[in-house]
């Protein structure tokens, strides 16, 4: 009997957080020579591209790729309950995030 797709495989993700205390975070805008477009204003929530390799295929040798740590996520508290009332299965779009193609991609490995 062949395996489903479900039991061929599955799919992790790791969504790296820095949680800080309510009013302790901003955000600044800047243009392409460095300088502030406008005054930091409050926020709950911000990311930061990182772009960092964090695990080469050679340190797993069962991995099939490498690992990359592509954005830090700033969330205050209150960033963070909305961050997590977002995961409701009801409310998340499936499709945009995991697109068939792309399962269908992993399925073929």
């Amino acid at each position: 009997m062949e395996a489903t797709l479900a039991q061929r495989w599955f799919l992790t993700t790791v969504v790296p957080l820095v949680v800080l205390p309510n009013d302790t975070l901003w955000t600044a805008f800047y243009d392409d020579e460095g300088r502030l477009e406008s005054e930091p204003v409050s926020t709950t929530n911000c990311t930061f591209y990182v772009g960092h390799p964090s695990l080469d295929a050679t340190d797993m040798p069962k991995q099939r790729q490498a690992a990359t740590i592509s954005h830090l996520h700033f969330l205050t508290l209150a960033g963070l309950k909305d961050l997590l009332e977002s995961f409701d299965p009801r409310r998340i779009d499936w499709d945009y995030w995991v697109p068939d193609d792309v399962l269908e991609g992993f399925a073929r490995r």
